[in-house]
């Protein structure tokens, strides 16, 4: 069973209805299915494709994106998803990583000669128009039937999709992820949530795992569902009203957005039960005030990352006994889990290195070996399963910081610092922060005694996200170290919250 087979045959039984937002614009399963056979029908005209070629989709969370993402499956391409909002030198790296041989955007979008000088477009216009560009003769293409499902019965262990991820080198990774991981993570989320009658608020990037499994989510289980291309809380409240949205996922930072949302009061959340938390860790009393705000019914803890194709654990906050307890979920039937202390299996209760194994993980990443099937995972996260079967991460020890679930690269932060010539050595760290979870926060050793947080701000803009330029910067005079001459970055880290007093931090 493949990621495209399941939609396909829901395709033309379902009656729910999808909205896309900002604009309103409503439509239903078999007219996606449709601008989907659109774009299958243009890559196939694109010059070099072959089945399992790559396409860019460089589209906000919309109509377009999902179309584009089914096309390139009934094309039998294999879709990478970029960052729209990525700045052109990280595009430009992924394109060329991917090898790539077209891109799929809105129509009108700018795209620097840098980013894609020789790459075909595709361009989606309203929904309903494809622009290739260029557009090659050749043989016309049969009419597109998406109600012909055998036509999608591809090999489950091929690659479906490839998603970016910051890992702790500094330059985004390109994960590949099979039509066989998709199907059991869809799989897992349905039996754990139990889908009844829902209309799902997709406000996830779809550049990132869990935007990816929650929209098929929706479509598989014939859900209707409300399209956001960005966070705005007001946008998110004014959409359950308006659609009687039932159910959401995302990072805990999201929903205490919502919760603290001024004039809350006014909004009638009555249809709004569940969510999943997901992507950062959170303190039990901020989950119990997103509770008590938006009157849930019940939220669901879970953990997961892009290389296990989203989340490999679930289980609701509060016990059957009504107690909450903070935990990452319980793993799913299909995953195995080992806590690792070097060479040794961690016993129950104990921490270690999480590890998985089984048929959610990634295939491997770009340009590097496979990932066998029965080989483990190293998460780069400690944790340890309890008594009670729950998992727990209590800690990380790959340099990224989670940002309202964004990865950030220490790495690539820390480069662009030095680049600026005004900094001759920097530690770069994630520090807590009350709504986002963590925030980006920088030691700097200056060459320049006139620099300023200020200043280095700007010389980041341009070079790093908005989200990646660190907010608190503290100017020091030598870094702590351990005996083994690193920078000791939890005592970078202790230094950065005593709010720059200079106070000496043993490693």
């Amino acid at each position: 069973m493949s990621a495209p087979t399941i939609v396909a045959q829901i395709a033309v039984t379902s009656s729910k209805r999808l909205w896309s937002l900002p604009n309103e614009e409503a439509f239903c399963t078999a007219e996606l299915m449709s601008g989907a056979g659109a774009v299958a029908q243009a890559i196939r005209q694109l010059p070099g494709f072959r089945p399992g070629c790559h396409i860019a989709l460089n589209l906000p969370t919309s109509r377009e994106w999902i179309e584009a993402l089914l096309g390139a499956w009934f094309a039998q391409a294999v879709p990478a998803a970029l960052n729209p909002y990525a700045l052109p030198e990280e595009l430009s790296f992924c394109i060329d990583e991917l090898q790539a041989v077209g891109i799929i955007d809105l129509h009108g979008t700018e795209i620097s000669a840098e980013v894609a000088p020789q790459i075909a477009r595709i361009s989606l216009c309203g929904s309903r128009s494809v622009h290739p560009s260029p557009l090659p003769g050749g043989a016309p293409i049969p009419p597109f039937d998406p109600r012909d499902c055998e036509q999608f019965h591809v090999d489950a262990t091929l690659d479906a999709l490839v998603l970016f991820t910051s890992g702790s080198s500094g330059r985004p990774k390109g994960v590949r992820l099979s039509h066989r991981g998709l199907v059991a993570s869809v799989a897992g989320l349905t039996a754990g949530i139990e889908p009844r009658d829902e209309v799902f608020l997709l406000q996830a990037p779809m550049h990132h795992v869990f935007g990816v499994v929650t929209c098929l989510l929706a479509l598989s289980t014939q859900s209707g569902a409300v399209l956001l291309p960005a966070f705005a809380a007001t946008t998110m409240l004014e959409a359950i009203v308006r659609y009687r949205a039932t159910i959401s996922f995302g990072p805990p930072e999201l929903f205490l957005g919502l919760s603290s949302c001024p004039g809350l009061a006014r909004y009638d959340l009555r249809s709004f039960r569940r969510i999943l938390v997901g992507g950062s860790p959170c303190r039990l009393a901020q989950l119990l005030e997103i509770e008590r705000a938006l009157g849930l019914e019940t939220i669901f803890l879970s953990f997961g990352m892009t290389e296990t194709t989203g989340g490999i654990s679930l289980a609701p906050l509060r016990a059957s006994d009504g107690r909450p307890r903070v935990h990452a979920g319980r793993p799913v039937p299909t995953i195995e889990v080992a806590v690792r202390c070097g060479d040794v299996l961690a016993g129950p209760g104990e921490e270690g290195e999480l590890c998985f194994r089984g048929a959610h993980l990634l295939t491997g990443y770009l340009g590097q070996p496979e990932h066998g099937e029965n080989d483990w995972l190293a998460s780069g996260d400690l944790g340890l399963v309890d008594a009670d079967g729950l998992l727990h991460v209590t800690d990380r020890i790959k340099d990224i910081i989670i940002k309202a679930g964004e990865n950030i690269s220490i790495a690539e932060v820390e480069r662009v610092l030095l680049e600026t010539g005004r900094v001759r050595e920097v530690c770069v760290v994630g520090v807590p922060d009350e709504r986002l979870g963590e925030n980006v926060a920088a030691a700097v050793i200056s060459t320049d005694s006139a620099l300023n947080k200020r200043e280095l701000q700007r010389l980041c803009q341009g070079k790093l996200l908005k989200s990646r330029i660190p907010q608190k910067i503290v100017f020091v005079d030598e870094l702590p170290r351990l005996p083994t001459g690193k920078v000791a970055r939890r005592a970078v880290r202790a230094l950065i919250l005593e709010d720059g007093k200079g106070k000496s931090v043993s490693p």
